[in-house]
């Protein structure tokens, strides 16, 4: 998520759509390490307290949709600049060097 970040230009549109939970096809994939719900992105990577930050994320999005096609969970986010996470006592300019 850090690397979509990065690359989208402010404003840029993220479109992911992927197998998720309560679907069983959520657990088909040996790709995906995690199990994504419908709360995932709207937890993890909100623009105002994204809690992947604890996970080495550094960037925020603004969830425009979220719905379901099937099985998989259909998310667009749009690209906002890093949260001030200062006044949770988090330093965010610098970033962690295991995710670089």
């Amino acid at each position: 998520m850090n690397e979509i970040h990065r690359v989208l230009a402010k404003g840029g549109v993220f479109l992911s759509s992927t197998p998720a939970f309560p679907h069983p096809e959520a657990f088909q994939d040996p790709t995906h390490v995690n199990i994504i719900t419908d709360k995932t992105f709207p937890i993890y990577f909100n623009d105002h307290y994204p809690v992947a930050h604890m996970y080495g994320f550094i960037g925020g999005f603004k969830i425009r949709s979220q719905l379901w096609d099937g099985h998989k969970l259909v998310t667009e986010m749009v690209r906002s600049e890093p949260p001030d996470l200062s006044r949770f006592g988090v330093n965010t300019k610098i970033p962690n060097p295991s995710i670089l």
